[in-house]
């Protein structure tokens, strides 16, 4: 970077102030500047949880993590699901062209012995059924722009769009959740990881690292979520971004949670 590029880029950076968790700090854009970026009759609330530049490599506790913010009300949510496992680009592909310039990002969902292990719900119809009681749900719903984690047992709400089951519960209540019993995984060893949370303010994030569940559960606390869960990581785990493969996964993947605008 040149001399004149380098001092433009610290002299915009400046503008903004920085949210530090432990030893993660990033800059934020101010609320005035992301709600002008933000299109008109949108409530705004939301603005000061959203991170910038996005998505950013972080350290948390010294841990490299890429660090993912989206507002909740301007972001909807989707599942795409296939009768067997595929090829990531297969899904990029149906994802473009369902949503064109609309789509934001695409991430792994829930992945097991050669299929997907929870209840996945889309378009008033249950799609798949959950092929092990395990974890929880996320559970996303257009009306009231959120996101919430909810037990597989229970029925699905009336006012949620879209199910996708077999998570690894990460934080609930703003509490750490400690017993991954229900996951049979128990806290597992270091492997490629990713996470789904909801932040105040309407405001979601997706956190990709290398740790186990234990860790990836205290990062998800400390980067500020009330809740948290994991779908599957591994050689399924991707991470996919206005058009950039950021995580690409070792495997073929059998569904993915995708993030477009509304």
């Amino acid at each position: 970077m040149g001399p004149l590029l380098k001092a433009i880029a610290v002299a915009a950076l400046s503008l903004y102030p920085s949210v530090a968790a432990n030893n993660y700090t990033v800059p934020s854009l101010s609320e005035q500047a992301y709600a002008s970026s933000l299109p008109s009759g949108k409530n705004k609330k939301y603005v000061a949880n959203i991170s910038y530049p996005n998505p950013i490599q972080a350290k948390v506790d010294g841990r490299e993590v890429l660090v993912y913010d989206f507002p909740l009300e301007d972001i909807a949510i989707d599942v795409l699901v296939s009768k067997k496992p595929q090829k990531y680009s297969l899904f990029v592909a149906e994802a473009k062209k369902k949503y064109g310039s609309k789509l934001e990002f695409m991430t792994s969902s829930t992945f097991y012995d050669g299929g997907i292990i929870g209840r996945i719900f889309k378009d008033g119809k249950l799609i798949n059924k959950k092929k092990y009681s395990l974890g929880v749900d996320l559970a996303y719903s257009d009306k009231y722009d959120s996101i919430e984690f909810i037990a597989n047992s229970r029925e699905i709400p009336d006012y949620v769009d879209t199910v996708v089951g077999g998570l690894a519960a990460l934080v609930k209540d703003t509490k750490v959740v400690t017993d991954f019993s229900n996951r049979r995984i128990r806290n597992g060893r270091v492997r490629e990881r990713i996470a789904i949370g909801v932040k105040r303010g309407w405001a979601g994030m997706i956190v990709c690292t290398t740790s186990k569940v234990k860790d990836l559960a205290e990062i998800m606390d400390k980067l500020g979520c009330l809740s948290a869960a994991a779908p599957d990581g591994g050689g399924s785990r991707m991470f996919y971004h206005k058009g950039k493969i950021l995580k690409k996964p070792t495997e073929k993947i059998a569904s993915v949670i995708v993030g477009y605008r509304k």
